[in-house]
């Protein structure tokens, strides 16, 4: 049982510290180095324009932020490929949160292997092939309700 709470622990630092935080929430504030990094297949150089994506953010706060389509996509799409793997460390016996996280360590493994060349995919494909089989061998079990 302590591997899966040390597993648990660390998709909630990947999901919520890494994706959420690092490549979301700094480049909100104007903080791009982890996110360019990270996101090398999207352009950081030419940060202009303002792209809102239907939020509740005023356009001061979004200056200097994600402005390009392109990287405003990759940011949403490293949201929303974090948030499962969030709830699902906070959350581990929950089926349904547990199969969404699966689904966005396939989808991360498809996109890097689409996005990326061949040696820089190799880590994202590696350690979400690992995430997936370790998620499908250790699926919970599912609670009925009792009325």
């Amino acid at each position: 049982m302590a591997v899966a709470s040390w597993i648990s622990k660390g998709l909630v630092v990947w999901g919520a510290l890494i994706d959420i935080l690092m490549l979301v929430a700094l480049p909100l504030i104007g903080q791009w180095a982890p996110f360019c990094h990270v996101m090398a297949f999207v352009e950081c150089g030419a940060l202009c324009g303002l792209f809102c994506v239907a939020t509740m953010l005023t356009p001061a706060l979004l200056a200097g932020s994600f402005q390009v389509k392109e990287t405003a996509l990759a940011g949403l799409l490293v949201f929303m490929l974090g948030a499962p793997r969030a709830l699902c460390g906070l959350f581990p016996g929950e089926r349904g949160i547990h199969l969404v996280c699966m689904a966005s360590m396939a989808a991360e493994i498809v996109l890097a292997a689409h996005l990326f060349p061949a040696p820089d995919s190799y880590g994202a494909i590696g350690l979400c092939g690992v995430g997936f089989i370790y998620l499908l061998l250790n699926i919970p079990d599912q609670k009925l309700k009792d009325d």
